[in-house]
Protein backbone atom coordinates (compact mmCIF):
# COMPACT_ATOMS: atom_id res chain seq x y z
CA UNK A 1 0.00 0.00 0.00
CA UNK A 2 1.43 3.35 -1.05
CA UNK A 3 2.23 6.11 1.34
CA UNK A 4 -0.77 8.35 2.01
CA UNK A 5 -0.59 12.03 1.26
CA UNK A 6 -0.28 13.76 4.67
CA UNK A 7 -2.24 16.76 3.41
CA UNK A 8 -5.09 14.59 2.12
CA UNK A 9 -5.03 12.53 5.30
CA UNK A 10 -5.24 15.67 7.44
CA UNK A 11 -8.13 16.97 5.37
CA UNK A 12 -10.21 13.82 4.89
CA UNK A 13 -8.77 11.27 7.32
CA UNK A 14 -11.64 11.51 9.81
CA UNK A 15 -14.45 11.70 7.28
CA UNK A 16 -15.85 8.19 7.75
CA UNK A 17 -16.09 8.30 11.56
CA UNK A 18 -17.64 11.76 11.31
CA UNK A 19 -20.22 10.66 8.77
CA UNK A 20 -21.07 7.47 10.64
CA UNK A 21 -21.72 9.52 13.77
CA UNK A 22 -23.79 12.05 11.83
CA UNK A 23 -25.88 9.42 10.04
CA UNK A 24 -26.63 7.77 13.35
CA UNK A 25 -27.68 11.11 14.86
CA UNK A 26 -29.99 11.99 11.98
CA UNK A 27 -31.93 8.70 12.18
CA UNK A 28 -34.49 9.93 14.69
CA UNK A 29 -35.03 13.16 12.78
CA UNK A 30 -35.60 11.43 9.48
CA UNK A 31 -38.01 8.98 11.09
CA UNK A 32 -39.97 11.82 12.69
CA UNK A 33 -40.05 13.80 9.45
CA UNK A 34 -41.53 10.92 7.48
CA UNK A 35 -43.90 10.05 10.30
CA UNK A 36 -45.23 13.59 10.63
CA UNK A 37 -45.99 13.64 6.90
CA UNK A 38 -47.92 10.38 7.10
CA UNK A 39 -49.68 11.22 10.36
CA UNK A 40 -50.78 14.79 9.77
CA UNK A 41 -50.15 16.19 6.29
CA UNK A 42 -51.41 12.98 4.73
CA UNK A 43 -53.82 12.03 7.50
CA UNK A 44 -56.82 13.99 8.80
CA UNK A 45 -59.07 15.58 6.18
CA UNK A 46 -59.39 18.75 8.25
CA UNK A 47 -55.64 19.40 8.01
CA UNK A 48 -55.76 18.87 4.25
CA UNK A 49 -58.68 21.30 4.10
CA UNK A 50 -56.62 23.76 6.13
CA UNK A 51 -53.75 23.39 3.68
CA UNK A 52 -56.00 23.98 0.66
CA UNK A 53 -57.63 26.94 2.38
CA UNK A 54 -54.25 28.40 3.26
CA UNK A 55 -53.13 28.11 -0.35
CA UNK A 56 -56.35 29.74 -1.53
CA UNK A 57 -55.66 32.69 0.77
CA UNK A 58 -52.14 33.15 -0.53
CA UNK A 59 -52.65 33.05 -4.30
CA UNK A 60 -53.20 36.35 -6.08
CA UNK A 61 -54.66 35.53 -9.48
CA UNK A 62 -58.31 34.56 -9.99
CA UNK A 63 -57.56 31.34 -11.87
CA UNK A 64 -55.41 29.93 -9.08
CA UNK A 65 -57.94 30.99 -6.47
CA UNK A 66 -60.74 29.27 -8.39
CA UNK A 67 -58.62 26.13 -8.65
CA UNK A 68 -58.15 25.94 -4.88
CA UNK A 69 -61.83 26.68 -4.32
CA UNK A 70 -62.71 23.69 -6.51
CA UNK A 71 -60.29 21.47 -4.61
CA UNK A 72 -61.86 22.53 -1.36
CA UNK A 73 -65.36 21.76 -2.63
CA UNK A 74 -64.23 18.29 -3.67
CA UNK A 75 -62.59 17.74 -0.29
CA UNK A 76 -65.76 18.71 1.55
CA UNK A 77 -67.98 16.52 -0.63
CA UNK A 78 -67.39 13.22 1.16
CA UNK A 79 -66.05 14.54 4.44
CA UNK A 80 -67.34 12.67 7.48
CA UNK A 81 -66.43 14.84 10.43
CA UNK A 82 -67.10 12.19 13.06
CA UNK A 83 -64.77 9.73 11.33
CA UNK A 84 -62.19 12.47 10.88
CA UNK A 85 -62.33 13.31 14.59
CA UNK A 86 -61.58 9.71 15.49
CA UNK A 87 -58.79 9.53 12.92
CA UNK A 88 -57.15 12.73 14.10
CA UNK A 89 -57.36 11.76 17.76
CA UNK A 90 -55.77 8.38 17.09
CA UNK A 91 -53.00 9.87 14.96
CA UNK A 92 -52.14 12.55 17.51
CA UNK A 93 -51.94 9.96 20.29
CA UNK A 94 -49.91 7.53 18.21
CA UNK A 95 -47.42 10.08 16.89
CA UNK A 96 -46.51 11.13 20.43
CA UNK A 97 -45.74 7.51 21.28
CA UNK A 98 -43.53 6.97 18.24
CA UNK A 99 -41.10 9.91 18.30
CA UNK A 100 -38.81 11.64 20.76
CA UNK A 101 -40.17 14.75 22.55
CA UNK A 102 -38.02 17.14 20.49
CA UNK A 103 -39.95 16.10 17.38
CA UNK A 104 -43.37 16.98 18.74
CA UNK A 105 -45.09 19.95 17.04
CA UNK A 106 -45.89 22.71 19.50
CA UNK A 107 -49.64 21.99 19.38
CA UNK A 108 -48.82 19.20 21.84
CA UNK A 109 -47.98 21.93 24.33
CA UNK A 110 -51.48 23.30 23.83
CA UNK A 111 -52.94 19.85 24.46
CA UNK A 112 -50.92 19.51 27.65
CA UNK A 113 -51.57 23.01 28.97
CA UNK A 114 -55.15 23.72 27.92
CA UNK A 115 -56.64 20.21 27.63
CA UNK A 116 -54.72 18.32 30.34
CA UNK A 117 -53.23 15.92 27.76
CA UNK A 118 -56.69 14.96 26.52
CA UNK A 119 -56.23 14.64 22.75
CA UNK A 120 -59.91 13.92 22.17
CA UNK A 121 -60.94 17.10 23.97
CA UNK A 122 -58.47 19.08 21.86
CA UNK A 123 -59.84 17.62 18.63
CA UNK A 124 -63.45 18.20 19.67
CA UNK A 125 -62.65 21.82 20.50
CA UNK A 126 -60.91 22.27 17.15
CA UNK A 127 -63.82 20.95 15.10
CA UNK A 128 -66.20 23.16 17.07
CA UNK A 129 -64.06 26.32 16.81
CA UNK A 130 -62.54 26.20 13.32
CA UNK A 131 -63.81 28.41 10.53
CA UNK A 132 -63.26 25.50 8.15
CA UNK A 133 -66.03 23.25 9.44
CA UNK A 134 -68.16 23.76 6.31
CA UNK A 135 -68.02 25.12 2.77
CA UNK A 136 -69.01 28.64 3.86
CA UNK A 137 -65.32 29.34 4.35
CA UNK A 138 -64.65 29.07 0.61
CA UNK A 139 -66.28 32.34 -0.38
CA UNK A 140 -66.08 34.30 2.85
CA UNK A 141 -63.50 36.93 3.71
CA UNK A 142 -61.98 36.77 7.19
CA UNK A 143 -60.00 39.19 9.26
CA UNK A 144 -56.36 38.31 9.90
CA UNK A 145 -57.08 37.95 13.62
CA UNK A 146 -59.78 35.36 12.92
CA UNK A 147 -57.42 33.23 10.87
CA UNK A 148 -54.64 33.53 13.43
CA UNK A 149 -56.94 32.13 16.12
CA UNK A 150 -58.27 29.23 14.04
CA UNK A 151 -57.24 25.97 15.68
CA UNK A 152 -57.06 23.90 12.48
CA UNK A 153 -54.88 26.48 10.74
CA UNK A 154 -52.69 26.70 13.83
CA UNK A 155 -52.25 22.94 13.90
CA UNK A 156 -51.23 22.99 10.25
CA UNK A 157 -48.75 25.78 10.98
CA UNK A 158 -47.37 23.86 13.93
CA UNK A 159 -46.79 20.77 11.79
CA UNK A 160 -45.19 22.56 8.85
CA UNK A 161 -43.03 24.69 11.14
CA UNK A 162 -41.59 21.55 12.69
CA UNK A 163 -41.07 20.12 9.20
CA UNK A 164 -38.98 23.12 8.21
CA UNK A 165 -36.54 22.46 11.03
CA UNK A 166 -33.51 20.46 9.93
CA UNK A 167 -33.53 16.98 11.51
CA UNK A 168 -30.24 16.32 9.71
CA UNK A 169 -28.38 19.14 11.45
CA UNK A 170 -25.63 16.89 12.76
CA UNK A 171 -25.03 15.36 9.35
CA UNK A 172 -25.01 18.81 7.74
CA UNK A 173 -22.45 19.96 10.31
CA UNK A 174 -20.22 16.99 9.63
CA UNK A 175 -20.30 17.47 5.87
CA UNK A 176 -19.67 21.19 5.95
CA UNK A 177 -17.15 21.48 8.76
CA UNK A 178 -13.58 22.53 7.92
CA UNK A 179 -12.30 19.18 9.17
CA UNK A 180 -14.28 17.05 6.72
CA UNK A 181 -14.79 19.65 3.97
CA UNK A 182 -17.14 17.45 1.91
CA UNK A 183 -19.45 20.15 0.64
CA UNK A 184 -20.44 23.75 1.13
CA UNK A 185 -23.55 24.66 3.08
CA UNK A 186 -26.46 25.26 0.72
CA UNK A 187 -30.15 26.05 1.16
CA UNK A 188 -32.60 23.24 1.70
CA UNK A 189 -34.05 21.50 -1.30
CA UNK A 190 -37.75 21.84 -1.92
CA UNK A 191 -40.28 19.08 -2.20
CA UNK A 192 -43.97 19.15 -3.03
CA UNK A 193 -46.67 17.89 -0.72
CA UNK A 194 -50.41 18.27 -1.32
CA UNK A 195 -49.69 20.46 -4.35
CA UNK A 196 -47.80 22.97 -2.25
CA UNK A 197 -44.06 23.59 -2.31
CA UNK A 198 -42.68 23.56 1.20
CA UNK A 199 -38.93 23.94 1.97
CA UNK A 200 -37.81 20.76 3.66
CA UNK A 201 -34.42 19.15 4.29
CA UNK A 202 -33.64 16.17 2.03
CA UNK A 203 -29.89 16.58 1.68
CA UNK A 204 -27.15 17.92 3.92
CA UNK A 205 -25.60 19.60 0.91
CA UNK A 206 -28.74 20.71 -0.93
Amino acid sequence: MGKQDPKRLAEFGNIMPSLEKAYSARKNGYYALNFIIESFLGGPDLIRIASYFNNMQEVKDDASKASWQNRLRQQYKDWDQEVDKETMTALIENYAKQVKPEYLPDFYQTIEKDYHNDCRAYVEAMFKQTLLADTNCINRTYEKEQLEKDMALNMLKSVTTLGKKNPMRSLRTAWTSPKTNVCSAKPYWKWKWINRTIPMPTSPCG
